[in-house]
């Protein structure tokens, strides 16, 4: 992907759809996309400074920054020169990749109860972190990570070149990945 606004658009054909993991002990985890996952997928929070995203003194919605990164209103140009768009252009580089972890493939690999006392990085925020699909793709690990409250959440997207996110994590085979379209989007 070459913008975050590409990133949006191809988000956009996610939302409205139902996933549906089951894994091996015929377990299922059932999550869906909305508008505002995208803000924290994409990793606009460690942007600093986008004045965009206010009005006045107060931010806006995470759904409305969404769609006004889908219409073009917000533009890519100007964030890409913000603080903290370094660390967040891997994201926006491979973001594409995100569909490859949600198509049924016996590379793709889940983490349940993910234990973040076992990485040995101490910047991570995945505090709230539940599940963690990943794959290898190259020499990278391609995540989607996952939260549980009321219900089952997309958390965060990223890319990493190490095991640190696996390593001594509680792995699960998954056997089959459904999608159920909707044609209402949420």
């Amino acid at each position: 992907m070459k913008t975050i606004q590409d990133c949006a658009k191809l988000y956009d054909t996610l939302i409205g759809n139902e996933y549906t993991l089951i894994l091996e002990n015929d377990m299922r985890i059932v999550f869906n996309f909305d508008k505002g996952n995208f803000f924290h997928l994409i990793g606009l929070h460690k942007l600093s400074d986008v004045n965009e995203f206010y009005i006045g003194n107060r931010r806006k919605s995470k759904n409305r920054i969404y769609k006004e990164l889908l219409s073009g209103i917000i533009d890519d140009n100007r964030l890409r020169y913000k603080k903290g768009y370094d660390k967040i252009i891997t994201r926006v580089e491979n973001f594409e990749y995100i569909t490859d972890l949600l198509c049924f493939d016996k590379s793709n690999k889940l983490i349940i109860d993910f234990d973040i006392n076992l990485i040995n990085r101490f910047d991570s925020l995945l505090s709230g972190t539940k599940y963690i699909l990943y794959k290898q793709l190259n020499n990278v690990y391609i995540h989607l990570t996952f939260g549980q409250g009321r219900k089952i959440y997309p958390e965060s997207f990223f890319v990493h070149n190490g095991k640190d996110y696996i390593s001594e994590q509680t792995l699960i085979e998954i056997k089959d990945i459904q999608i159920k379209q909707h044609i209402v989007k949420i």
